[in-house]
């Protein structure tokens, strides 16, 4: 990688350590779309899998003893696994101008939901019946896209969880998940020796940037943050269309 590309990329896996350290979720809705632009989907993801691993496994084991729900959580994130598999396979054999464009929509499809559906709720006893299904597609999203976000993250905000259960919940959803796509990547041969190396390297600027998004998380409000995600996620999207 020359200079330039350095910066760009430690810049990107920066700003999505912000928002994981702030939110304790996001870190690829950032970080990957931004990786797209400069490489391409399934470098972004390759890129990406160690931090997505190593960081939501600190969170999970840090938020552990916050979950409510074991059918909840792991009824979420075995289901996963099995979604992961078939969307791994597609990113595997779909070319790379369909995986960005794809991965547009899906970032603009999440934006578009937490826009107009900002109120919805989603009763426990529910949640709990419908999580494998949930799971399951988010997995196939997360393997296909690197980004579960858009059915993960709504799926759980709609619970209107507290933060440290949501934290607890959707992290262990992220590890259990990511360990399986890691192995799945190298593979399809996607996760090479040279981008485990890069991979290894990105941990820097994510677990760097964390603290960060931790100090601000006591200065600014969950709006704050949820409106410059949303611009943040409209702009690269439209990047993401339109390069």
């Amino acid at each position: 990688m020359d200079p330039h590309t350095i910066f760009i990329t430690f810049i990107s896996l920066g700003v999505g350590g912000i928002l994981k350290g702030a939110t304790g979720v996001g870190a690829p809705l950032i970080a990957i779309p931004a990786l797209a632009l400069i490489f391409d989907v399934p470098t972004a993801i390759a890129i990406f899998s160690i931090p997505n691993l190593l960081t939501n496994a600190l969170q999970a084991w840090r938020f552990w003893p916050h979950q409510r729900s074991r059918q909840l959580v792991w009824g979420f994130a075995i289901s996963g696994v099995l979604g992961i598999s078939i969307g791994t396979y597609f990113l595997a054999i779909l070319s790379p101008d369909v995986l960005q464009k794809s991965l547009a929509v899906v970032v603009l499809a999440f934006v578009t939901f937490k826009i107009l559906n900002s109120t919805w709720f989603l009763r426990r006893n529910i949640a709990n019946k419908v999580a494998p299904i949930a799971g399951f597609c988010a997995g196939i999203l997360q393997g296909v896209s690197g980004l579960s976000a858009p059915i993960s993250i709504s799926f759980l905000n709609s619970m209107k969880l507290e933060r440290q259960e949501f934290i607890a919940t959707i992290n262990v959803f992220f590890t259990v998940t990511a360990l399986p796509q890691i192995m799945l990547l190298i593979y399809f041969d996607i996760l090479t020796l040279t981008l485990s190396f890069w991979s290894t390297l990105a941990l820097i600027p994510v677990l760097t940037f964390m603290p960060v998004g931790q100090y601000l998380a006591k200065k600014w409000s969950n709006k704050t943050f949820e409106r410059i995600i949303i611009l943040l996620l409209l702009f690269i999207s439209i990047k993401l269309l339109f390069y």
